[in-house]
């Protein structure tokens, strides 16, 4: 975050954000806060890319106790920056919503792939706008599908993009969407190639012809869960369940999920295999049992 002080000029408005009133610089037309929004900086990034380059600040003065006491005025800070990355639009911070999780153990290749900002010591800095997402997801061979009006994706959309070859990801809050652009589904799905994108549209598609609900809401629940699985079994370093129950149970829980997603065992195999053969194109170590 930068630590330089807005210009008091340039904050010509205020906004309200969960009952407090914050002075700001954000351009009137975007929308980029919410009636639910908690904090300045608990965004819609679908207009993340209307943003011009640069910090957008938001401000107000705070009463501030010290250890004697002593009332003082100090000023509550919150910056979001947007800047122009070696791929693409980016913003920041990312580890102030807590989703450090998301990023932390990415692959190295697919942080650099994906538009992700990282310092020298790997960690991630700042992330992706959708429409960088949405173009370096495509170099990966993911096409990816927004949903800017969901927290949870209704299954039938859900699937709808499935069944159509696409990822699915809402824009809706910056936590939501930092997590389906992090290191868990999206890199079980990029790294299961064109084998995964087959395999999870048929599953979509027969949940959708059945038109009952609960059987839509089970298999979104599923394929989301085999998504997460496939990455975190099959891939290193996350790999917590391989570690955990050792490489035979780890298959197992695979397996486990691309049942109940509706892959067969065999098909998860051939799966495996195309996904082994796609991890070693992008440089990404699988795990033994693959």
């Amino acid at each position: 975050m930068s630590e330089s002080i807005p210009n008091l000029d340039t904050l010509n408005r205020d906004v309200e954000i969960n009952g407090k009133i914050w002075s700001t610089n954000l351009p009137e037309g975007i929308d980029l806060l919410s009636t639910e929004s908690s904090s300045p900086l608990d965004i819609n990034p679908s207009a993340l890319d209307e943003l011009p380059l640069g910090e957008t600040y938001f401000t107000r003065d705070i009463e501030e106790k010290d250890e004697f006491g002593e009332v003082s005025i100090v000023q509550d800070k919150r910056v979001l920056n947007i800047t122009e990355g070696k791929k693409g639009r980016v913003f920041g911070p990312v580890i102030e919503t807590g989703s450090v999780s998301e990023t932390a153990s990415f692959p190295p290749t697919l942080i650099d792939a994906l538009g992700y900002e990282k310092d020298e010591y790997g960690t991630v800095l700042a992330a992706p706008t959708p429409i960088t997402l949405k173009a370096r997801a495509a170099e990966l061979g993911v096409d990816v599908e927004f949903f800017p009006e969901y927290e949870e994706i209704p299954s039938k959309y859900y699937l709808g993009a499935y069944a159509e070859g696409k990822y699915p990801i809402s824009t809706k809050h910056r936590h939501l969407y930092l997590h389906d652009i992090g290191d868990a589904h999206l890199t079980g799905v990029i790294v299961g190639g064109e084998e995964l994108k087959s395999l999870l549209q048929k599953a979509a598609a027969e949940a959708l012809a059945s038109g009952d609900e609960e059987v839509m809401k089970t298999a979104a629940q599923f394929i989301d869960g085999f998504t997460g699985t496939l990455r975190a079994v099959a891939l290193y370093p996350l790999s917590q369940l391989g570690d955990v129950f050792g490489n035979d149970r780890a298959k197992d829980e695979l397996y486990r999920d691309a049942s109940k997603a509706g892959i067969s065992k065999e098909d998860c195999d051939r799966m495996l295999q195309s996904c082994k053969k796609r991890a070693e194109e992008l440089g990404i170590e699988v795990r033994e049992f693959i």
